[in-house]
């Protein structure tokens, strides 16, 4: 299929096949190593504009080294903002011991370090243990994990468990269960579904109890006389440190989703968050109440997916566990994403600011978010 894909760049194809090409390059590169640049390289000069940044994207990935712990690298550390941190620990080459007793360090600093720098740092030092499980280095992975999931911190504890799914914990699996266990059940639900949803896969992977799904009961009613009030055109603008974004609203595609927003909007929820997640050539995500994307209302809405509005460039979405868990966090799409159509609920699109969505970077933020008065 990769090959495939390259064919589709080097031969006769519409300019949204290529785009999809090199989407689906991009992607595959981040979870497998094996394509060759070569190929990619000596097409990139016959692409147009929009296709050659998607393959930047996959070319600087390829080419980028890991970084070394040492005394610039940590003076430029301390001087970055909380999301520049975690990305800075995410570059950090895992053959360094120094990595282990930096991320352990960050870990486990007191609630004022951010929660995103310490997601980063957990996340790290899996990789790193992972990568020479049989070192000698301080701390180990069962001291961590313990750690992460005795937290109380619903990130901490989903990367934990996400872990604890290998094979290899299944001989561990006397220590862990009654740990699982206990956890599954403090979780506070609908609030914390996505990690009730990956406890509850690890406790099945460990040979505990089968997990049979999770859907929640509905527990947001749709407000249908507020729904009423709004506008068939309504808009609403987007405020960033990096320039506005106005959306187009689609209360009849997607009249709960719509309504949500907006009386959030009213509210000023919106205003002072972060985008906490950009994956370039794909999407920009934000309005995580904690910042780090695990965030929420201890409420659900229902999906509604549209059989008229599909992922196009710039549309605007919901995150989500799965179907109806959707909440409060919103993704708007960098180029078109046909995947994503009918798994995540559809409410607007872009009609103002794209270059502003494309120039989105994470720790960006929404500086307001209110209604546009249209006539």
């Amino acid at each position: 299929l990769t090959n495939r894909m390259i064919a589709v760049l080097a031969n006769d194809f519409s300019e949204l096949e290529k785009q999809l090409a090199a989407h689906y390059l991009h992607r595959y590169y981040r979870k497998n190593k094996d394509v060759s640049t070569d190929k990619i390289k000596a097409l990139y000069s016959k692409q147009s504009p929009e296709i050659q940044a998607r393959l930047d994207q996959f070319l600087e990935q390829t080419e980028s080294e890991r970084e070394q712990i040492g005394w610039d690298w940590t003076v430029e550390y301390n001087a970055l903002n909380p999301y520049k941190k975690a990305a800075k620990i995410a570059k950090l080459d895992v053959a360094n011991p120094k990595v282990v007793e930096w991320c352990v360090y960050e870990l486990m600093q007191e609630d004022s370090n951010p929660k995103v720098v310490k997601n980063a740092a957990l996340e790290k030092f899996i990789e790193a243990r992972n990568a020479t499980p049989s070192s000698n280095w301080p701390h180990t992975m069962r001291e961590v994990l313990t750690f992460a999931l005795n937290s109380g911190d619903m990130a901490m504890q989903s990367i934990a468990v996400l872990e604890l799914q290998n094979p290899q914990y299944k001989n561990e699996a006397s220590y862990w269960l009654p740990l699982l266990s206990k956890i599954q059940s403090e979780l506070v639900l609908p609030e914390k579904a996505e990690t009730y949803i990956d406890v509850s896969k690890a406790i099945e992977s460990l040979g505990g109890a089968a997990f049979k799904g999770y859907k929640p009961a509905y527990n947001h009613p749709i407000d249908w006389v507020f729904v009423k009030s709004i506008p068939a055109y309504q808009q609403v603008k987007i405020a960033t440190n990096k320039g506005d974004i106005i959306i187009q609203l689609f209360v009849n595609e997607a009249p709960g989703t719509v309504a949500n927003f907006l009386k959030l909007t009213d509210s000023g929820f919106y205003n002072g968050k972060y985008f906490h997640r950009v994956v370039p050539q794909f999407v920009i995500q934000g309005g995580c109440p904690r910042g780090d994307g695990w965030g929420g209302k201890n409420w659900t809405q229902r999906s509604e997916f549209s059989n008229y509005q599909t992922y196009e460039t710039g549309t605007v979405g919901l995150a989500s566990a799965g179907n109806d868990t959707e909440g409060v966090q919103f993704f708007i799409t960098h180029c078109p994403t046909p995947h994503l159509d009918g798994r995540y609920t559809i409410f607007a699109r872009v009609i103002s600011g794209m270059e502003v969505v494309h120039k989105i970077e994470v720790g960006d933020k929404i500086v307001e978010v209110k209604r546009v008065v249209t006539n």
